[in-house]
């Protein structure tokens, strides 16, 4: 969707489209921090800094016109695989991202659909094939692949344009 002529369309930090989508504390980084309890301090500020940035840059977004904009968060991925068995400190970062999408729901216009999705889902710190999508919306979609909201997005984006 982000090469279709007809959509104007924005991505930040997506893995594979942008090159500043992995921060220093990210791979190698991860896996230390689940070992080494001095390195978890800084991975867990760098993924707080993180998530502080981008929420700022959704809002930035808003004062823009576009027809797509893509934001990719590493915060909740992070989070969870360093700290899988603090089932607390997870919901606690569920909680913070919940908020944020609470209070971007109250700026955004009646129109506007915002959509949420994992690309998977996990357990005990490993990944799985099952992953998650919230949206403002009713998509009618049952146990969908990240692959079938390209088709959906660019519908509802053309339908809007009456292209």
């Amino acid at each position: 969707m982000f090469d279709n002529k007809n959509i104007r369309s924005i991505h930040l930090h997506v893995p594979v489209y942008d090159n500043n989508a992995f921060p220093e504390y990210r791979g190698v980084g991860t896996y230390r921090a689940v070992s080494d309890k001095y390195y978890r301090k800084i991975y867990e500020k760098g993924c707080k800094e993180e998530f502080k940035e981008r929420t700022q840059e959704v809002y930035n977004l808003l004062k823009k016109d576009w027809d797509i904009a893509m934001q990719y968060f590493f915060l909740l991925d992070g989070i969870q695989h360093v700290f899988f068995k603090n089932k607390l400190k997870i919901m606690d970062y569920y909680m913070k991202f919940n908020m944020f999408i609470a209070d971007l729901m109250k700026k955004i216009n009646d129109d506007d659909v915002i959509l949420i999705i994992s690309d998977h889902g996990q357990e005990r710190g490993i990944h799985t094939d099952y992953g998650f999508y919230s949206s403002n919306i009713k998509l009618g979609m049952k146990n969908p692949n990240i692959s079938d909201f390209k088709e959906l997005i660019e519908k509802m984006v053309l339908k809007n344009k009456k292209i």
